[in-house]
């Protein structure tokens, strides 16, 4: 790991924009930071996603760093600390998707997440058709996919959770997610 005067100076130049400085920033640290993510989530697939995330943050955040107040790397070990207990409280805030259920029973209720008292008659109508639409075209879809491409944008959840929540590898639901994207793609252009 770089020394303290090394770490907040390469921030400091990543505020910047300095691209190399980011670089340098990532070999030198990365390993550090993944294992203070894995000790907290205890998954490796989802410490490396987050270990993303938190690199994502220095990038757009490390403006924010004050030598003045603490030293670049406990900036990135705070950050990387953070970033991990974020995902462990939105973790635990969702409800549990029951893997054992058989994906054809298991709708997404797309409808219910639509409709608005505030929004204008004709808008309502707009979102319901294309809730209709969105709800047909997923019915359409092979069942490991739906329940895979419903867990990530209907309950929130990220690749490695839904890896976790479905006991799979990573590759695979990612794929699967993809693969559904490309399927719902051409239906609802016409929405566009």
């Amino acid at each position: 790991m770089a020394t303290p005067d090394e770490t907040g100076a390469l921030l400091q130049k990543i505020a910047g924009g300095c691209c190399l400085s980011f670089d340098r920033i990532y070999r030198r640290t990365s390993r550090h930071l993944l294992a203070v993510i894995l000790r907290l989530n205890g998954h490796r697939g989802e410490s490396e996603e987050l270990l993303q995330e938190t690199f994502l943050k220095v990038w757009k955040e490390s403006w924010r760093f004050d030598p003045l107040r603490s030293t670049g790397n406990t900036w990135l070990t705070v950050l990387a600390r953070n970033t991990a207990l974020d995902s462990l409280r939105r973790r635990h805030a969702r409800p549990k998707f029951n893997a054992a259920a058989d994906a054809e029973t298991s709708e997404p209720d797309v409808l219910g997440h639509v409709e608005s008292p505030s929004r204008p008659a004709a808008e309502s109508f707009d979102a319901k058709a294309l809730s209709f639409h969105i709800a047909s075209s997923l019915r359409e879809l092979d069942p490991k996919l739906r329940q895979c491409v419903c867990l990530a944008f209907f309950s929130g959840l990220s690749h490695a959770e839904i890896a976790v929540q479905l006991d799979m590898p990573l590759g695979t639901v990612k794929s699967r997610v993809r693969r559904s994207l490309v399927q719902l793609k051409q239906p609802l252009l016409m929405f566009a």
